[in-house]
């Protein structure tokens, strides 16, 4: 896989009210069908596949699902305060 694999089609800007941390996620989508996933931080992530959308894993985060529709969407970013 290089750069030019990888095309970023959503920022999703997140505003946490208890820590004021400010976190900013970066989406990317690429073709994975020739990949070989593997989960390199097993102590961190149980389980590591690629979803399509009509088959997403549940539960998920909120901003993580409105961040898929408006991929749908061709929004390129959001907001999230939690």
């Amino acid at each position: 896989m290089s750069e030019s694999d990888l095309k970023m089609v959503h920022i999703i800007y997140r505003n946490q009210k208890t820590t004021q941390e400010v976190r900013i996620d970066f989406c990317y989508i690429i073709d994975a069908t020739w990949l070989e996933f593997q989960n390199l931080e097993p102590e961190k992530h149980s389980d590591l596949k690629p979803y399509s959308y009509d088959q997403l894993p549940k539960p998920m985060k909120e901003y993580v699902l409105n961040a898929i529709h408006n991929i749908e969407k061709w929004i390129n970013i959001s907001y999230s305060v939690h």
